[in-house]
């Protein structure tokens, strides 16, 4: 099949200036700065919790899960029939959480208006398996 994006000019081949194409189409992958991460999730009826972590840097494969920082949660509030209307938050301050599990005063005003009874019980229970995997630091 005959290329018809080159010419050969006095033996050189040159590429047609409309056939090159954007340099971001060949970003390699040892020029990207990409973060890895970790996710569980757990999701009863009427919400669904989503943790992520990030991997240290040099962590290569998921056999390295040598994780870096804390834990960050995407909570849904699924309470309405009409998913367009499920309620999101996102949570990244380890001291709240750790102030719900406490029952913290100051924790507990916001924890009472994000969720009902039944899901401050599952979120309870959300932070204490991220405290079991190492996630969550109690101190």
């Amino acid at each position: 099949m005959l290329n018809t994006n080159r010419i050969e000019i006095n033996g050189v081949w040159y590429v047609r200036e409309d056939a090159i194409q954007d340099p971001i189409d060949f970003l390699e992958a040892d020029e990207m700065s990409v973060t890895n991460s970790l996710r569980c999730s757990y999701d009863p009826t009427d919400w669904c919790f989503e943790a992520s972590i990030l991997l240290k840097e040099n962590a290569d494969s998921v056999d390295e899960f040598d994780i870096d920082g804390e834990p960050w949660i995407l909570v849904t509030d699924k309470r309405s029939s009409d998913p367009a209307r499920w309620i999101k938050h996102d949570i990244d301050n380890t001291i709240w959480m750790l102030g719900v599990l406490d029952g913290d005063l100051t924790s507990m005003e916001e924890a009472d208006e994000m969720f009902d009874r039944n899901g401050l019980y599952h979120f309870k229970a959300f932070l204490r398996v991220l405290i079991n995997k190492d996630w969550l630091k109690t101190e």
